[in-house]
């Protein structure tokens, strides 16, 4: 490389390249804050270095699954391939087989929407693995998405022994149920409730329509 080559312009992305990777980067460095932000909340709560150190790892294996659904298949991902990647990690953390059930139509997800959905599946399933076994040992899981004119929904279910008596999520949540509620609200600005009927337990994420809309503008290349 000459002197002239030095002194001159840096060199530039195409177009197309440089779009890419400032959507790229951008990801990146709000998953980054992200975990720093999980990082202080997992502080406060582990007991032992051990306890921080699994907290942080399973937090990290759910927004690897949104990279490992871009890299592996090149396309947009889905709510239902991004619920079934999550599970299939937390339920081999927990030494089981892949068990989880997806309807609906697909719903497409923004590169803006894929993290905070990946970690609030995280934590939804965990608790479901954790709390809402079948009377076998068994982890059945189902998962649920739809939209409308008011609201776009997820929903995590399980087929363990339902809520214990008088459960109230923002007195009795742990760390767990405290992350999955933030980041409905702060991050997606949203909502999350717990529906216990019948046996089992229901997580459902609530987002305004609007607000999906508004998440879901960045575009996908």
């Amino acid at each position: 490389m000459s002197q002239h080559d030095l002194d001159g312009p840096p060199p530039q992305w195409p177009p197309d390249c440089a779009a890419v990777a400032r959507t790229v980067c951008h990801r990146v460095k709000n998953d980054l804050q992200m975990l720093m932000n999980l990082l202080v909340l997992a502080e406060a709560g582990a007991g032992t270095p051990q306890e921080l150190s699994e907290a942080v790892q399973k937090r990290l294996s759910a927004l690897g699954a949104v990279y490992t659904l871009i890299a592996d298949e090149g396309r947009q991902p889905t709510a239902q391939a991004l619920a079934r990647e999550v599970a299939r990690r937390v339920l081999a953390r927990h030494g089981l087989a892949p068990a989880i059930n997806t309807e609906g139509d697909p719903l497409p997800l923004s590169l803006r929407l894929c993290s905070p959905l990946a970690l609030w599946l995280g934590e939804v399933i965990d608790n479901a693995v954790c709390h809402g076994r079948a009377a076998d040992g068994a982890a059945r899981l189902a998962f649920l998405a739809g939209r409308d004119d008011d609201e776009t929904w997820l929903a995590v279910g399980d087929a363990g022994p339902g809520l214990p008596p008088r459960f109230d999520i923002e007195a009795h949540a742990g760390l767990g149920l405290r992350l999955a509620m933030a980041v409905a609200q702060r991050d997606l600005g949203g909502a999350m409730t717990l529906h216990s009927e019948r046996g089992g337990v229901t997580a459902r994420l609530c987002v305004p329509e609007r607000e999906f809309r508004r998440l879901s503008t960045e575009a996908w290349r």
